[in-house]
């Protein structure tokens, strides 16, 4: 099988990548916001800029800034020049303006670095989203994250309150994990590849309401069940992948509500992209007990107990310097 090569897509601004005193412009989320210095009579404010690469400081007139932010994270338009001096690197701000929410796959790209406990993750969403080739289900999921409050959960929430994944940041890493697993497999074509990818990505989005980043349920979870609340949390972006691309909209309410092995109700399964996530669901699951089992037993391989069974790993192959154990065979005449 032949691995999909992703499109090359423009990526988050670096800002300690830019030449001195360059004008540049761009759409960053505004972090905390202080006093600075006043110089010559003028007063000047620091502003943090994060995306997800990083953040770093900013430094503007106060008088520049006429309006605060109503949300954390406010998404801004900012228009400056960088900066070195001999301790420190800054962004010298011009202008900078709130800005309404966009959807392209600079949503994403915006997103807050600072949120994640392990920042690779989001590096594994940027580029799970940069291999999906089909712009209309790009555009379904830069909708779906153009929503802060799903956006921003979705970077720490646990994956359960209980079980696997139960830290902040699990949701991420167990839905980013279960998707690259789903991408590695064979399909008929591009098209299933990328409906597969957003199916598995998104498998578990109601946990983004019946999850907490205190680890908690929360009181919707305790009455509701996070696969009831996926179609609820999609329904937009669903409604608008019908317009463009109706195949693959009624591709992933089938994936999300056709019914599990032994279930009363609903559809059975009929694609086989269905099948492929439930694979990678529970594989995504086996490591994260196996890796947590042989933790806990302070052990790398051989037998690990977690309570209820055991965990097995082979120890490496033992390698030897000299050849003195192999028979070779000569020839003799």
């Amino acid at each position: 099988m032949s691995m999909h090569k992703p499109r090359t897509i423009k990526k988050p601004l670096q800002l300690d990548k830019l030449p001195i005193k360059q004008i540049f412009s761009g759409i960053f989320r505004m972090g905390n916001i202080k006093s600075s210095e006043v110089r010559n009579g003028v007063s000047y404010t620091n502003i943090e800029l994060h995306d997800a690469t990083g953040f770093q400081v900013g430094l503007c007139e106060t008088s520049v800034i006429n309006w605060l932010p109503n949300k954390p994270y406010q998404l801004v338009n900012m228009r400056g020049y960088f900066e070195q001096n001999a301790t420190k690197n800054l962004v010298h701000i011009m202008d900078i303006s709130p800005t309404n929410g966009f959807v392209n796959i600079g949503g994403i790209l915006s997103l807050p670095r600072k949120l994640c406990v392990n920042p690779i993750w989001l590096e594994r969403l940027i580029s799970l989203r940069q291999s999906i080739e089909s712009p209309a289900l790009g555009r379904f999921v830069d909708l779906l994250f153009a929503d802060d409050e799903i956006a921003f959960a979705f970077l720490q929430v646990p994956a359960s309150s209980k079980y696997h994944h139960n830290y902040i940041g699990g949701l991420i890493e167990h839905s980013v994990e279960v998707a690259e697993i789903t991408s590695n497999q064979d399909y008929a074509n591009i098209e299933m590849r990328d409906i597969a990818v957003v199916a598995a990505l998104l498998h578990d989005i109601g946990k983004v309401r019946t999850l907490g980043i205190n680890l908690a349920t929360t009181e919707l979870g305790k009455v509701v069940g996070h696969d009831s609340l996926t179609l609820e949390i999609c329904a937009l972006a669903l409604r608008e992948l019908d317009k463009s691309w109706s195949a693959a909209s009624y591709t992933l309410r089938h994936v999300w509500s056709c019914a599990s092995p032994g279930s009363k109700y609903g559809f059975e399964p009929n694609c086989t992209i269905a099948n492929i996530i439930r694979y990678a669901d529970k594989l995504s699951v086996d490591r994260y007990y196996e890796k947590q089992t042989f933790k806990d037993n302070n052990k790398t391989d051989g037998l690990a107990w977690d309570g209820k069974k055991y965990y097995w790993r082979p120890s490496a192959e033992t390698k030897y310097n000299d050849r003195s154990d192999l028979c070779l065979l000569t020839n003799t005449h």
